[in-house]
């Protein structure tokens, strides 16, 4: 029994690292990689829940020693955008079609080909009657 309890704190630890965004990887033997410091849906780092039929700001934060050569935004696996220069910056119109939680990866390549990755799953609900 309390090997189940443990096993379950353990995946609630791990899948709150994801929701803040502690899901980075380095594919580069370089130590010096892109940083994601924020992902912000309408100003907020929280999981939002939209509730009308509105258009999203989707802002993307990322700190690189290197210049960047791209940055994905995904949503549930889909990619929504493919940015070449900051702002990254995504206005996303939802609607009643989009009911639903959602889920966003973002990826990001600097010059050296150093990859860093953050997935934020559930950050959107969306419940428009």
């Amino acid at each position: 029994m309390k090997r189940s309890i443990l096993s379950s704190g353990i995946a609630f630890l791990l899948m709150l690292g994801l929701i803040t965004g502690c899901g980075l990887t380095e594919t580069s033997s370089d130590a010096v990689h892109p940083v994601i410091k924020a992902f912000l849906i309408d100003g907020s780092a929280d999981t939002l829940i939209v509730t009308e039929a509105s258009d999203l700001r989707i802002d993307i934060k990322i700190s690189a020693e290197h210049a960047l050569t791209q940055v994905d935004l995904y949503m549930d696996g889909a990619l929504l955008e493919s940015f070449s220069a900051a702002p990254y910056r995504y206005e996303l119109p939802v609607g009643v079609a989009d009911n639903g939680f959602h889920a966003f990866r973002v990826s990001v390549v600097d010059e050296l080909g150093n990859l860093a990755e953050a997935s934020y799953p559930n950050r959107l609900a969306i419940n428009i009657e």
